[in-house]
């Protein structure tokens, strides 16, 4: 039987995430077929298991705005990353475990993951590599190697060169297999090395309505029968989730009836609360269980959007699952939608009126939301676990 190894120690940092809840769906989904391991911190998605090296969460503190100058930038991914500072304590104890798996398969979700699989393919050369992109490397802006959103990739990894094409070319090279969540990323990698494939993400059936967890939910946060909730759910990271600009618009919207529930932490949580503090109507849950997360999506009216980029986010398949009208940034409404016939209104995620205005107008108007509903069914069909699950299995198959 196959050995394969998932990869995600990001999740140090973080327990709420797309890259988290991929390598979780993935160690699941594929673990009848496969033997399956698992490094990385415990997250929402996994949890600890005899098949798994499990490393202590850090807590992260407020973010400091030195992060986002380019020579921190450097430092941190040359000394961190590229060092693999964070596991020098148990460097070792990693080695030792990873003799007694001898992985035949490593997938990663993350480029920083990227210097320890690249260790890991020295330790054992037969390894084949895996690399699913979220977003961050194949869409990647053309510019400066030294561009301090370039510096994950050309400063992280090693692959030092003088333009971000050649060192975008050399990185997915390098891997067996780069997996496109959606259409342009694919043909996007497609650009840079033969070995690419197209895997979008899907969903398993939502949980059934409990009235009760739906009730309690209401009652813990404010939210009666007949409100308008709008719901953003993500990684609290402002430069690719752009949730000030959904907070900004929001904010200009009249009416106690309209909530905007936000769930999820990270980075920038405490700029969007700063942000957000003279509004009542605008509600922080951070993390939520499975149970609780499900019911949140009964409880909401609209889902909404506004990334600058994403992968193919769980969190929109898990709305149109559960029903809810979506909007989407004109960044992510995807090839993928377009080719099944999914009509989704979108906005422009730079335009704080034209957020409001459509908000606003799915408020005012119930044929609209039973419209968008309607195109939220055609989505859950569509995308389904069980589809992206055998894709993968063929892929680790193949190689």
């Amino acid at each position: 039987m196959k050995r394969v190894l998932i990869l995600d120690t990001p999740s140090r940092f973080t327990r709420f995430g797309g890259e988290q809840r991929m390598a979780g769906l993935i160690y699941h989904g594929i673990s009848k077929r496969f033997k399956t391991y698992y490094l990385g911190s415990e997250t929402a998605y996994l949890k600890t298991d005899q098949n798994s090296f499990i490393l202590p969460h850090v807590e992260g503190g407020k973010k400091s705005s030195l992060y986002d100058s380019t020579l921190v930038r450097m430092v941190y991914y040359l000394v961190h990353i590229r060092g693999l500072r964070y596991l020098r304590d148990y460097k070792g104890k990693i080695e030792e475990w990873l003799d007694g798996i001898k992985p035949d398969v490593i997938i990663e979700n993350s480029v920083q993951d990227y210097r320890l699989s690249s260790l890991i393919k020295e330790r054992f050369p037969k390894a084949k590599r895996i690399y699913i992109d979220h977003g961050s490397i194949s869409t990647l802006d053309k510019g400066s190697v030294l561009d301090k959103h370039n510096i994950p990739l050309s400063i992280g990894t090693g692959l030092s060169g003088v333009s971000l094409d050649r060192i975008k070319r050399r990185f997915f090279e390098s891997f067996d297999l780069c997996v496109g969540l959606n259409m342009e990323q694919y043909k996007a990698i497609k650009e840079y090395t033969g070995k690419a494939a197209y895997i979008p993400n899907g969903i398993e059936k939502p949980i059934a309505v409990n009235e009760q967890q739906r009730k309690r939910i209401m009652e813990r946060y404010g939210i009666s029968k007949g409100d308008f909730v709008v719901l953003n759910i993500g990684r609290m990271f402002e430069r690719q989730k752009n949730v000030s600009m959904l907070i900004k618009a929001f904010m200009t919207t009249k009416g106690d009836k309209m909530k905007l529930v936000l769930v999820g932490t990270g980075p920038d949580l405490a700029y969007y609360k700063s942000l957000a503090e003279s509004d009542g109507r605008i509600i922080f849950l951070g993390t939520l269980s499975e149970e609780e997360l499900s019911a949140m999506y009964y409880v909401s009216s609209l889902f909404v959007l506004p990334s600058i980029w994403e992968g193919f986010p769980l969190t929109l398949l898990e709305a149109a699952n559960h029903g809810v009208p979506i909007i989407l940034s004109t960044n992510t409404y995807f090839e993928d939608f377009k080719r099944k016939g999914i009509k989704i209104d979108t906005f422009d995620p730079y335009s704080e009126e034209q957020i409001s205005k459509m908000i606003v107008s799915y408020f005012g108007s119930k044929s609209k939301r039973m419209s968008a509903s309607r195109e939220s069914a055609k989505i859950s069909r569509a995308f389904s676990l069980e589809s992206m699950m055998k894709k993968y299995v063929a892929q680790i198959e193949k190689l």
